[in-house]
């Protein structure tokens, strides 16, 4: 292989997202609560739920910071730091 050569990625066909019609606007997503297995855990809420992950510090960190990022469509954080 030439060091000048590109090699495209093949794309991945998964299932189609819902129309935004679909999707349930205006209400909470709920408390989230953390399920423990093991070594792992998840998050879930009524409207979501992260795959479950191994239960390491890091993961945990990362868990947090993503869910305080989530934002409803006004640009209002979905969780606080308290939940």
């Amino acid at each position: 292989m030439a060091h000048d050569t590109i090699m495209l990625a093949q794309v991945r066909q998964g299932s189609p997202s819902p129309p935004l019609e679909s999707l349930d606007k205006g209400h909470s997503p709920g408390r989230p609560r953390v399920e423990v297995a093991g070594q792992r855990f998840r998050v879930q809420t009524s409207r979501f739920s992260t795959e479950w992950l191994p239960d390491t510090p890091s993961n945990r960190h990362t868990t947090v910071v993503w869910l305080r990022l989530l934002v409803d469509e006004r640009g209002r954080p979905l969780f606080t730091l308290q939940e």
